[in-house]
């Protein structure tokens, strides 16, 4: 083998390489980004302080459960007064 043979194998191969390590950098890139955007936007957003209330912070989590029981309340106290208003006693609502 001459030099010059030797010398284009070894850019070759090194051209190779770097190709090899870019695109497998590319690839863990392309899934990296989603993967952490998943993790803060999924995982840990219902951890988030959403307010502070006396000094205490509220979380994303404690506020959509309350809600959520305070919308059934509601929602059962509407269809009672419902129930009530076309019952016997729908004359005390008028």
């Amino acid at each position: 083998m001459s030099r010059r043979r030797v010398t284009r194998h070894e850019r070759e191969v090194r051209l190779r390489r770097l190709i090899v390590g870019a695109v497998g950098l590319a690839f863990l890139v392309v899934l990296l980004v989603p993967a952490v955007g998943y993790y803060r936007e999924v995982l840990t957003k219902g951890a988030q302080p959403i307010v502070v209330v006396e000094g205490e912070p509220v979380s994303l989590e404690t506020f959509s459960k309350l809600y959520g029981y305070r919308q059934i309340t509601l929602d059962s106290q509407v269809n009672q007064m419902r129930q009530l208003s076309t019952g016997q006693n729908a004359s005390v609502f008028q």
